[in-house]
């Protein structure tokens, strides 16, 4: 327990005690204790850590996925990165020799939770005479208006989408969003090596 300090002779006191046991004088009311101090400043240093947590890390981490940086470089020139651009349904993006467009969008049954589903179906095609695609599930990614991320389970029943050379196919992405998400939009990163040493390129298309 801590002591209480008498402003007069400065005699140590039990903190439950009102007047000095050596000179009788009225000790201070509060007692100020190292382990509160300790544990405020913990709290907030943890609070600053979530926040840089939230506000830079990951948005420098998507960043990062979308250009092909690395976390520094990301980092450097983020308020300066190029605009990503933006394409409606039925408008094709096209990178190199792949080619994504989004076809046809449609809300599904709600779901507990107050949440619904959404299918995206995107058409592929690979422009190249030599080259096969491997397109996951994960450089899909939908958004709402509120910044918040979600991310389908698959391409149809796969993980992965496997576009042939000169080959045209269709595909579903399924996904989870809250009733009231609105101005969605889909996030998609292009591979590297749709165009060689260019780095990853990033289209959003708007639904």
């Amino acid at each position: 327990m801590a002591a209480k300090i008498c402003p007069k002779c400065r005699a140590r006191n039990p903190a439950i005690y009102t007047h000095c046991i050596r000179c009788g004088s009225p000790l201070p009311e509060e007692v100020q204790t190292y382990t509160a101090i300790k544990y405020v400043a913990a709290a907030t240093v943890i609070m600053l850590v979530i926040l840089a947590i939230v506000y830079v890390v990951v948005p420098t981490l998507h960043l990062s996925v979308a250009t092909g940086q690395n976390m520094s470089e990301a980092i450097k020139t983020g308020a300066s990165a190029t605009p990503v651009p933006v394409y409606a349904v039925n408008e094709p993006a096209r990178v190199g020799d792949l080619q994504v467009t989004v076809t046809q969008v449609r809300p599904g049954d709600n779901t507990i939770n107050s949440g619904r589903f959404c299918t995206v179906t995107v058409s592929v095609q690979n422009f190249a005479a030599g080259t096969s695609y491997h397109i996951p599930a994960g450089d899909f990614v939908m958004a709402d208006a509120d910044g918040t991320y979600y991310y389908s389970t698959g391409i149809g029943s796969k993980v992965a989408y496997d576009a042939g050379p000169e080959s045209t196919g269709m595909a579903d992405l399924v996904y989870i969003v809250p009733q009231a998400a609105r101005d969605l939009q889909l996030h998609y990163t292009f591979p590297t090596y749709s165009v060689p040493g260019a780095g990853r390129h990033e289209v959003v298309f708007s639904l």
